[in-house]
């Protein structure tokens, strides 16, 4: 009999026991998921986080490229500038050349041959006097 009585008391102590149990695992399962949910968040985030490097990247090795690519051509261009000018330069030594001795020129070069005549007479002239100088 002193058992019966007991088990009201008993009972109590299973119910309040049970709560609290209760409320332990509901908390902690409630912590789970927030950390499930962050480690998501974080998650998400890291993989955007990668796509947004992998893209950046891509575009910066996409321009670099183009900017080799590009001065690659102007270096390729500028050759072909520089052979172009030693080519007329060649091309006007020979006229000047053909002028010189007596031969036929297109009259569009005459007046430039002239000019070349009176500069080197300029320089010829120059040089002698910086000779009469170093004489003294």
């Amino acid at each position: 009999m002193n058992f019966m009585k007991k088990i009201p008391k008993i009972s109590k102590k299973l119910d309040k026991s049970a709560k609290k149990t209760f409320a332990t695992v509901k908390d902690k399962s409630e912590e789970i998921i927030k950390d499930a949910e962050i480690k998501e968040k974080v998650t998400t985030l890291s993989k955007n986080v990668g796509d947004f490097a992998g893209k950046t990247y891509d575009a910066a090795k996409d321009k670099s490229s183009d900017i080799i690519e590009g001065t690659k051509l102007k270096i390729t261009i500028n050759d072909n500038v520089v052979e172009i000018d030693n080519i007329h330069q060649k091309m006007g030594v020979a006229v000047y050349e053909k002028y010189k001795r007596g031969e036929k020129i297109d009259p569009a070069f005459l007046k430039e041959c002239k000019k070349i005549d009176k500069m080197n007479k300029q320089i010829a002239k120059g040089e002698t006097k910086i000779q009469d100088l170093k004489n003294k």
